[in-house]
């Protein structure tokens, strides 16, 4: 197996990940076989699995195209070149990074993370395809990574959906609990009876506990950017934002009520997901690069198979059943 791999690629991945390879190409063993040798939980291994299988095959290209990790030359700050040699290439800790860096500077955040955001803009807005190659290269590592190494301000979505759902709810407590004095100044500002509408739910309650439905607002470039700044999801058609409206407002994010109901998030979040991408704004919130639009996932869609299930996903319960039945046949 081994001959058959990218060595410099082999070699950018941690232990876990050489691992489950090793456990699924050479061994041939099932995701639920691997993750038992390796004593993750199922949904922690196919993590590893994915991530391992897409960074081999993405630095595979990377250096048959280019021999190197950062080719030499490519400009950049000498800090954030030293700060992806360590986070990359040795799949080092943000902390050990930074001290391996001799830069009191680098050690405040804010300074850090300003530098970052610079140096990866002049990546992305370079003449050059090898700094644009690399500036994806990059923001995909961040998205698979097990910890996020870029700033929150520049991020794409993670590959991970689980790890998406504290800034969709974070989103979704904004949109149910916007003040009156907030509320009157959206509907004076970007309500409308004519012209070409979109349409935009409001799920926060008045002061008689009402929502506000569903509103009309502009179709047109300025207003779908200034809305997705706040987060607000756009339809064209009006059954769907009231579908996103009902979906939102019949969902409680209070912890108490939820502590014993694992099932309710289990059905929200996919039927959420489902809706949303029937807004047109869906990108823009999810801070998706444009031209990237149809970003790879890390898990096979499962959102469909749990709103709609139609076959086990473990294993085991088959043969359980079959034992059950034979039991209650004697």
């Amino acid at each position: 197996m081994r001959n058959q791999i990218n060595e410099d690629a082999w070699e950018i991945l941690t232990h876990d990940e050489k691992t489950a390879i090793t456990l699924k190409l050479g061994f041939a063993k099932s995701t639920w076989q691997a993750g038992e040798v390796m004593d993750k939980a199922h949904y922690k291994f196919l993590e590893i699995e994915a991530r391992a299988k897409f960074y081999l095959k993405t630095f595979t290209e990377h250096f048959e195209l280019y021999g190197e990790l950062i080719p030499s030359y490519i400009r950049m700050d000498n800090r954030f070149r030293k700060y992806l040699e360590m986070i990359i290439g040795n799949r080092s800790s943000i902390k050990e990074a930074i001290e391996s860096i001799d830069d009191a500077q680098y050690n405040v955040q804010l300074f850090r993370h300003d530098l970052i955001a610079k140096e990866m803009e002049k990546l992305v807005k370079s003449k050059h395809l090898i700094n644009k190659n690399f500036a994806l290269l990059i923001f995909d590592f961040d998205r698979w990574n097990n910890f996020r190494i870029l700033p929150s301000s520049i991020q794409e979505p993670s590959a991970f959906k689980r790890r998406n759902k504290n800034n969709e709810k974070k989103n979704i407590k904004n949109l149910l609990t916007l003040n009156p004095f907030q509320i009157k100044m959206i509907l004076k500002r970007y309500e409308v009876e004519k012209g070409k509408c979109l349409y935009m739910p409001i799920p926060s309650k008045d002061r008689l506990n009402k929502g506000y439905g569903v509103i009309k607002v502009l179709d047109n470039d300025q207003v779908i950017k200034e809305l997705s700044k706040f987060g607000f999801y756009l339809f064209t058609k009006e059954d769907h934002a009231w579908a996103f409206y009902d979906h939102i407002k019949g969902y409680s994010f209070n912890r108490k009520e939820l502590k014993n109901d694992c099932k309710a998030g289990q059905t929200f979040w996919p039927k959420f997901r489902l809706i949303t991408r029937d807004s047109i704004n869906f990108n823009n919130i999810s801070k998706r690069i444009a031209s990237r639009k149809f970003l790879e996932s890390a898990m096979r869609d499962m959102d469909h198979q749990i709103l709609n299930p139609l076959r086990e996903k473990d294993p085991m319960k088959k043969k359980r059943k079959k034992e059950k039945r034979g039991l209650e046949d004697q």
